[in-house]
């Protein structure tokens, strides 16, 4: 991986500095290093649970288990490559790379409970690595983690407001859970706030808009071909991922007046392409779907 000091991130300024430092020691204190605390709630729940629910959540697991490990890895590795030329940002990665050890841990503990383990050490080794630049790095790992944050509490907040949905109690750990999303995707928006150029020239917006599309579509996708998961928990997928998309913009680094109203109004064509049946005949051009973009412009203008 070629890695040139010009793309590493460098604190230069005495504001970045001070971010830099506050970030160290918010990472320092740990919060929820006693919260992933397992209890006999989880075998229990994982007996009851059968057929279609069964396997898809063992796959949700799975996912989820290999997901957290692998940012565990990217983390651990920009921490060690960053640790002579930015020792405090390298540490970050580090303690952030601790973090996503625990998430995984965490999640293998839980296919325990369906008498499955996976060999994370295996995954280490014969893996194939992809490396990509920085900046690439830095766009869609910080959207990954802000999704992820409203992911885990829209669905501990329906699960706390619905429970009868609560099928398996590693949902009740997500509203701390999450917060270590947030802090992950705090700590990103730093990074490239820092670096004006991954930000602010017409290249760095078309990437940061190929990557939302890229990140949003994917999301969409993996998560309608695993309806049964979320109509398990008393979710409609389409909503639900609208939900998050429509949250994640809001609070993005990479929010403009210009791009947000160009997206709100992509959205709402998204939004009515995945409310129909039929998305494939569905004409973007017709009066309604028109006056539904109208609509929503109106609503945030107000």
């Amino acid at each position: 991986m070629r890695w040139s000091a010009s793309s590493t991130p460098r604190s230069t300024s005495s504001s970045t500095r001070r971010s830099s430092t506050r970030l160290l020691q918010e990472f320092k204190t740990d919060y929820n290093q006693t919260h992933f605390v397992r209890n006999p709630e989880f075998k229990a729940a994982a007996d009851k649970m059968d057929g279609p629910l069964r396997q898809i959540f063992v796959e949700f697991l799975e996912r989820s288990c290999t997901a957290e490990f692998s940012g565990f890895l990217l983390y651990k590795e920009l921490g060690r490559r960053l640790k002579k030329t930015n020792p405090v940002v390298a540490e970050i990665f580090s303690l952030m790379s601790r973090d996503e050890a625990r998430h995984a841990g965490f999640l293998n503990k839980g296919l325990s409970d369906f008498n499955l383990a996976l060999d994370l050490g295996f995954l280490t080794k014969a893996r194939k690595y992809t490396f990509f630049k920085p900046k690439f790095i830095f766009y869609a790992t910080y959207l990954s983690e802000k999704i992820g944050y409203w992911r885990y509490i829209t669905i501990f907040r329906h699960l706390k407001a619905n429970p009868e949905y609560q099928v398996y109690p590693i949902f009740k750990y997500f509203e701390n859970w999450c917060q270590d999303e947030n802090r992950h995707g705090d700590f990103f928006s730093a990074l490239l706030k820092a670096q004006p150029q991954f930000l602010n020239d017409w290249k760095a917006k078309l990437w940061s808009r190929f990557f939302c599309l890229s990140v949003y579509v994917t999301m969409y996708l993996n998560d309608c071909q695993r309806t049964t998961f979320y109509e398990g928990i008393g979710l409609d997928t389409k909503e639900f991922d609208m939900h998050v998309i429509i949250e994640v913009k809001m609070s993005s680094l990479f929010l403009t007046v210009t791009s947000f109203l160009y997206l709100i109004c992509h959205f709402t064509v998204f939004h009515t392409i995945l409310k129909s049946e039929q998305p494939l005949n569905m004409d973007i051009r017709s009066l309604q779907n028109i006056k539904e973009i109208k609509r929503t412009f109106l609503l945030f203008q107000s």
